[in-house]
């Protein structure tokens, strides 16, 4: 996709950190339509006034921010800790405590 936004298992996950780089060149007044025209917000004008379909996506977990890297979305405890295996480790977790 690109270096901030990712999609796995049909969820997106956006690094806020480097989508906030992405906008830093383009003008104050312009800036909050270019975040949402690149996170996937869709409007009915050209103008970008009227949002057709809104776009939700994962930014952090728990107060920690996702990072993407090499399109796999990360907590940015020191990179070694991926979405995949947070989830696997959760199941794993409710299995225990439930039985």
């Amino acid at each position: 996709m690109n270096d901030y936004s990712t999609i796995q298992d049909g969820v997106r996950f956006i690094d806020a950190g480097e989508l906030w780089r992405s906008v830093s060149g383009i003008p104050l007044e312009k800036r909050s339509r270019a975040i949402m025209e690149r996170v996937g917000v869709e409007f009915f004008d050209k103008e970008r006034t009227l949002i057709a379909k809104p776009a939700i996506a994962i930014i952090g977990l728990g107060g920690i921010p996702i990072r993407v890297s090499d399109n796999v979305p990360k907590l940015s405890l020191g990179g070694s800790i991926t979405i995949p295996s947070l989830s696997k480790t959760s199941e794993e977790m409710m299995g225990i405590g439930g039985g």
